[in-house]
């Protein structure tokens, strides 16, 4: 997905957490505090709901992607060129920490992927 679609993605994914939330906890009135809250403020309190709306997005983006899905980064090994491969290796190793991933899963995938111990220890 593109970046700008998925920032809107994330976006409505927090607002309509924001909106459940008014209703959960505001009972038959919760919508109508939503609206008069931002209404009243002549839309102030807009500077607080998006940035929250973001923030709630991107965590339940990341929870969609990461747990639901199981992404991580993917390891492919292609026959290129020596310093390709080097830098597609190295690539490999700083978005799989960049996911927290530990060298031993690091090195495990790479392992499976088909690069050799001596790749990897230089790498890694």
């Amino acid at each position: 997905m593109k970046k700008t679609g998925r920032g809107l993605l994330r976006f409505l994914y927090g607002a309509i957490i924001i909106i459940l939330g008014f209703v959960i906890f505001g009972g038959s009135d919760g919508l109508s505090n939503l609206a008069l809250s931002i209404i009243c403020t002549g839309g102030v309190t807009l500077v607080v709901y998006i940035p929250v709306a973001l923030a709630l997005g991107y965590l339940v983006d990341l929870f969609i992607s990461r747990v639901i899905f199981h992404d991580s980064p993917s390891v492919k090994k292609e026959s290129t060129s020596v310093s390709s491969n080097n830098q597609a290796l190295n690539d490999y190793i700083a978005s799989a920490r960049n996911y927290q991933m530990g060298n031993d899963q690091i090195r495990e995938n790479l392992k499976r992927s088909g690069w050799s111990d001596n790749e990897i220890n230089k790498s890694l």
